[in-house]
């Protein structure tokens, strides 16, 4: 089966073979929060330098519960933008069950595009979808052109765990925390406000949504016993995903408020 690009790109970031993507809105119905750490990112949201009325672009929307969230607690008007057709109904369902379908607009596209294109926002928030522009310096420098000077952006991070010194599995492009936040602020960006995450969270949630996928797994062979090795594959490396998390890289988000160059 041949597959679009839209559809290798959607498999690469949910690291799956393509040929599983019809089966991922089931596979991953019990976990809402890809990531889990959105306690941390609304903490950060909450500093009180970011202006009441403002407008957050959320990239990699996922099923929406971040920008549901967001517009709910805060009153900001949230557009989020997915690439992955069947979260961003998920999104638009969220939001008319949680009231806030007039703050929040959901659109199915590729959140690189939609960086060159949005009119600036005053917060731009990246969680749980990894490094758009390849390194931190190229992508912290291609986001913040979505943001107003002195605008803000929030990004999930992660840096090497203290004692490992090389490479990680799965994750080789993470630096040390030092070098890291020296790429967060190369654009002379200022660091407003962080959070890191407790590793024993961490690996709690890791441990429950695999879990939750183990047992989904199940039950979609008895209806699919074709998936057996392709399912295999994806919870193997999902398994070996949430080892390095727990075990060789840190995780974090910071908010950033953006020079006025």
């Amino acid at each position: 089966m041949v597959h679009t690009p839209a559809e290798i790109e959607i498999a690469q970031s949910l690291e799956c073979d393509p040929a599983l993507l019809p089966f991922l809105p089931y596979l991953l119905q019990d976990i809402e929060e890809l990531g889990g750490m959105t306690t941390y990112l609304y903490s950060v949201l909450a500093s009180p330098e970011l202006p009441s009325g403002s407008t957050v672009l959320d990239l990699g929307c996922g099923k929406g519960v971040i920008s549901c969230e967001i517009a709910k607690r805060f009153g900001w008007s949230v557009h989020g933008v997915d690439l992955f057709d069947p979260f961003i109904e998920n999104a638009r369902q969220r939001a008319r069950d949680k009231g806030v379908e007039s703050l929040c607009r959901f659109e199915h596209g590729n959140a690189r595009d939609a960086v060159k294109n949005v009119s600036p926002v005053d917060v731009l928030v990246l969680f749980s979808v990894g490094r758009l522009f390849g390194t931190i310096h190229d992508t912290v420098g291609e986001l913040r052109k979505a943001v107003k000077p002195q605008g803000h952006l929030a990004i999930e991070e992660m840096y090497l765990a203290p004692g490992v010194t090389g490479p990680t599995r799965l994750y080789g492009e993470c630096l040390d925390k030092d070098t890291t936040l020296r790429q967060l602020t190369a654009h002379g960006d200022r660091i407003v406000d962080w959070r890191e995450y407790p590793p024993a969270e961490i690996a709690g949630w890791n441990k429950w949504a695999l879990q939750c996928m183990e047992q989904r797994t199940g039950e979609l062979l008895k209806e699919h016993p074709e998936l057996e090795c392709l399912l295999h594959d994806y919870n193997e490396m999902q398994r070996q995903c949430c080892e390095v998390l727990d075990t060789e890289l840190i995780g974090g988000v910071w908010l950033l408020e953006r020079a006025p160059n």
